[in-house]
């Protein structure tokens, strides 16, 4: 199975996030600034790139990394989408990877299906994870 690579990018100082302007991965700001993805990587101070996971919410929004994600209707459970050891997972409040003993409805591929949603991202709603 593949999937589509790309990116939406993370102003660190700006404080604002940008998702591709086109399919030559070039970035656009609400301030105006332009970026293309070598200078995103050029430079790791100044932006954050976050990956694509391939996967949509139940509202057929693109999740990424960073993302929070409202992981099941039934328990409330609420996660981060991070990717770590070339895997995506979803870690919970506590930074641990959330399984499936967590939420009594747990069906991995179809809950992000039909009950997860994106709530926010931890950039911009870092409250959602404490």
């Amino acid at each position: 199975m593949t999937r589509e690579i790309k990116y939406k990018v993370w102003d660190i100082h700006g404080k604002n996030m940008s998702k591709p302007l086109n399919k030559n991965q070039e970035f656009k700001f609400s301030d105006k600034t332009q970026i293309t993805i070598a200078q995103a990587f050029r430079y790791p101070q100044d932006y954050l790139l976050l990956q694509f996971t391939g996967l949509k919410d139940k509202n057929g929004k693109e999740i990424y990394e960073g993302d929070i994600l409202k992981l099941c209707n039934c328990c409330g459970l609420v996660g981060e989408v991070v990717f770590e050891n070339a895997e995506f997972h979803s870690m919970n409040k506590a930074k641990s990877y959330i399984k499936h003993k967590e939420c009594p409805n747990w069906e991995i591929i179809e809950m992000w299906k039909t009950q997860s949603g994106i709530i926010g991202n931890k950039f911009k709603n870092p409250e959602l994870l404490k």
